[in-house]
């Protein structure tokens, strides 16, 4: 595990690593992983109303549902320049 966060201290002094998901494992990485969040809860409960429609014989418009995600900054991503305003 050492060689890894080696090479990731190397990597982020040249550039920024982003996860996806933001587990919980995103936090105890050194340095700490930047990720994008998706929101879970929000997805299960679309998913849990759209399986009840389809159930009911209920006709579903459109299978594109869009949720908004959030970029979680920590340690592993460079601060941008110029900085952003």
């Amino acid at each position: 595990m050492a060689d890894i966060s080696d090479a990731l201290t190397i990597a982020v002094s040249d550039l920024s690593v982003v996860g996806f998901d933001d587990t919980e494992i995103a936090t105890m990485t050194s340095p700490q992983l930047t990720t994008v969040r998706q929101p879970l809860r929000e997805m299960g409960m679309v998913a849990l109303r759209t399986a009840l429609r389809l159930a009911s014989g209920e006709k579903i418009e459109s299978h594109h549902i869009e949720l908004a995600t959030e970029l979680v900054i920590r340690e592993s991503t460079l601060a941008s320049w110029p900085p952003l305003t």
